[in-house]
């Protein structure tokens, strides 16, 4: 089997080397693969909503809020948004899962999720089509 060419993104710029990934990023992998077991099954209840109104898994427009810091989002789930932020004046965009505050009832963001640069973000758009490629390829299996 030809070696695979792996991709590692840095703020310095992008690296590309030649051969099997390495142990970090083996280990990195199990620990989703290990995440997504354990979230196997597990479903957040959902409050019931009108068919009309959930936008949400449609794959069509999402409404766009905002947060008690003024940052604006939508969700992508129930339990996850995409909210765009400044942090010490950078702009991120940052994908998150998030919890029920239990003593005071808010959403807050969680400690699973990324923060993409505007840079990140620009070469993850300019490759969605790749990656539904990739998606249909893996559906194949």
């Amino acid at each position: 089997m030809p070696p695979r060419n792996t991709r590692n993104l840095s703020s310095s710029g992008d690296e590309v080397s030649e051969g099997k990934p390495d142990a970090s990023t083996k280990a990195s992998s199990s620990k989703r693969a290990k995440d997504q077991d354990d979230n196997e099954g597990i479903e957040p209840k959902s409050k019931k909503s009108k068919s009309s109104d959930n936008k949400e898994t449609s794959g069509g427009e999402v409404e766009i809020e905002e947060n008690e810091d003024g940052d604006s989002f939508f969700k992508l789930s129930e339990y996850r948004r995409l909210t765009v932020r400044t942090f010490k004046g950078k702009v991120l965009i940052d994908i998150r899962e998030t919890y029920k505050d239990k003593s005071t009832g808010q959403i807050k963001p969680g400690s699973k999720g990324i923060s993409l640069t505007k840079e990140q973000w620009d070469v993850l758009r300019s490759n969605i089509e790749n990656v539904d490629d990739m998606i249909v390829k893996v559906n194949e299996k």
